[in-house]
């Protein structure tokens, strides 16, 4: 969280890059930055996407924000992270990867809600996560939770304490800039707090689909 980053940041010296991956809202970014005084020039902000896999493999997503000439000087090793994209100012590429996480989170939880009818109608997953990926439902990012979903079968990943979690540090940082009504992002965050308390998602987010499949009538299969 932001005071673990000021904390570290306290026996700073500067004659480094800092490489702070650390996701935040807007507020305890700003805290962090009023804390570096001088040594803001030597700070990137470099917000990781994708899982643990892609991270073994060296093949995450990373939004930079930051001077661009200190960015350009970091390529090599953010190169060996992944895909470095530089989106601007600190504030916008911290934004950025909270966009991210509310996209992806409501995707999952959609897809929670059609594992349910998938599971009813006896679609093979892999059938139904190839038919929907020729359509406007693909969403290559987040398929392999629909396949876990549909098997009630989850792999460790996201925890849904530390999905909501974000999602709340994205709604308040979304009103931070004056935007207070996302109403579908605030409908998921809902939807993952009452999946938490039914002690759902200890692996990963996408347990999310054992709400609905609770929801719902799981007795009556069609033939």
């Amino acid at each position: 969280e932001g005071n673990n980053v000021i904390d570290i940041l306290k026996s700073y010296k500067g004659g480094s890059i800092i490489m702070d991956t650390t996701t935040i809202s807007l507020n305890e970014l700003k805290k962090i930055l009023e804390s570096l005084g001088d040594y803001k020039s030597n700070y990137l902000s470099c917000k990781l996407e994708r899982g643990p896999q892609e991270a073994n493999e060296g093949k995450l997503a990373l939004f930079l924000g930051g001077d661009e000439q200190l960015y350009i000087k970091s390529l090599e090793i953010l190169h060996i992270l992944g895909s470095p994209m530089h989106i601007g100012t600190h504030y916008q590429a911290t934004m950025m990867k909270l966009i991210s996480n509310m996209v992806g989170t409501a995707v999952v939880d959609i897809f929670g809600e059609m594992s349910v009818l998938i599971r009813k109608l006896g679609i093979d997953p892999k059938i139904a996560i190839e038919a929907l990926s020729m359509g406007g439902a693909n969403s290559i990012t987040q398929m392999f939770r629909l396949e876990w979903q549909s098997k009630d079968e989850f792999g460790e990943a996201f925890s849904m304490e530390l999905a909501q979690h974000v999602i709340e540090m994205a709604l308040e940082s979304a009103r931070d800039l004056g935007v207070s009504s996302l109403h579908l992002i605030e409908q998921n965050n809902l939807m993952m707090k009452l999946a938490k308390n039914m002690e759902f998602g200890s692996k990963d987010v996408g347990e999310i689909s054992k709400l609905y499949w609770n929801l719902n009538d799981s007795d009556n299969h069609l033939q």
